[in-house]
C-alpha cells in the first residue's frame, strides 16, 4: 500500500468510525513495534506459514486474519487466540 492508498483507506474507514487502526507498509512479519496486544491484525498479502510473533501480538480473543501457502494452494485463515 502506498502512501495515496493508506491515505483513501484511513479515509474510508474514518468515515465508518473505525479510527483506532495502525497501519504498517512493508515487511510486517516481525510484528509491529509499539500498540501490542491488538484485537485484530490483517495481513494483506500471502505468506508461507505464520509468525508465532504475530499470534503472540494478539489480545486474549483477538483475531489474525491472514493467506497462507504458495502456489497454487493457498488457505485463507482465522485465528483467534484463546489464552
Amino acid at each position: 500500500m502506498d502512501a495515496g492508498q493508506q491515505t483513501l483507506a484511513k479515509a474510508a474507514l474514518d468515515k465508518i468510525g473505525l479510527t483506532n487502526i495502525i497501519y504498517q507498509n512493508g515487511d510486517g512479519l516481525a510484528g509491529q513495534v509499539g500498540g501490542a496486544p491488538f484485537d485484530a491484525i490483517y495481513v494483506g498479502g500471502s505468506i508461507p506459514d505464520v509468525p508465532e510473533v504475530l499470534k503472540s501480538q494478539l489480545k486474549d480473543g483477538g483475531r489474525l486474519v491472514v493467506i497462507v501457502g504458495g502456489s497454487p494452494v493457498q488457505h485463507a485463515l482465522q485465528i483467534t487466540r484463546n489464552g
